[in-house]
């Protein structure tokens, strides 16, 4: 089971699962009450990258289903009405529903190491470039107003190439501010309120998680020693 996502309900856990085809995967939605799961897609590709719409109504995930390359797709939690949002040659990754359910966050690869964190806004399937440098970010998450967005940011041709923090973003102004104590992260989540930030440091297969305010103040690692005891 890679890839677990919540139901902002608490309802249901989506997940994906490796199926019997070389490369294939399916996702399934695990129902908190009974503990029994349900298979809503199945492909001979894999799938990832999962969120669901704040409705509870409908996920989005990542996958190459019927294209050469990573696309965006959204499905209900039924397993009906599968829609392909995106269509550039870009592979995309990470699709992350906004709490408002306006927008979905991702990130696109060109193979360059400079990937970009892009918007759909859903009311148009508008495709808006949200960061627009010479820098790689990747692993967006929404703050809970849909007002900004994190993700990890890294210069992997620049003088330290081994060096990322989080960074966040207003999506309307493009102010972007990097988050305190967080150099050397790779991956952030944000608390259902908004308050915590969560981040994965370290090298694997020695990483660990972090826990601190959204500004990245009183850092606390929860997970330090615990594989020693």
């Amino acid at each position: 089971m890679i890839f677990p996502a919540w139901s902002p309900n608490g309802h249901w856990i989506a997940y994906t699962k490796k199926n019997s085809s070389s490369h294939g995967a399916d996702i399934l939605l695990l129902n908190q009450t009974t503990g029994v799961s349900k298979n809503i897609f199945t492909d001979t590709v894999p799938s990832g990258g999962i969120s669901f719409s704040p409705d509870n109504k409908k996920i989005c995930f990542s996958s190459s289903h019927q294209v050469s390359k990573r696309a965006i797709y959204t499905i209900n939690i039924d397993g009906t009405d599968l829609q392909q949002l995106t269509t550039d040659t870009a592979r995309y990754f990470n699709p992350q529903w906004s709490p408002d359910g306006k927008y979905i966050a991702y990130y696109t690869e060109r193979g360059d190491y400079r990937d970009q964190v892009w918007l759909m806004r859903l009311q148009d399937k508008k495709e808006i470039k949200l960061t627009n440098d010479t820098l790689h970010n990747v692993y967006p998450c929404w703050r809970n107003d849909s007002k900004s967005v994190y993700y990890t940011s890294s210069d992997p041709h620049g003088t330290q190439p081994d060096l990322k923090q989080i960074v966040s973003i207003d999506i309307k102004t493009g102010v972007k501010n990097r988050i305190g104590h967080t150099e050397g992260a790779f991956y952030s989540s944000l608390s259902a309120n908004g308050k915590k930030l969560a981040t994965i440091k370290g090298k694997f297969p020695n990483t660990d998680i972090f826990i601190s305010d959204e500004k990245g103040k009183d850092l606390k690692c929860v997970t330090c020693g615990l594989l020693s005891n």
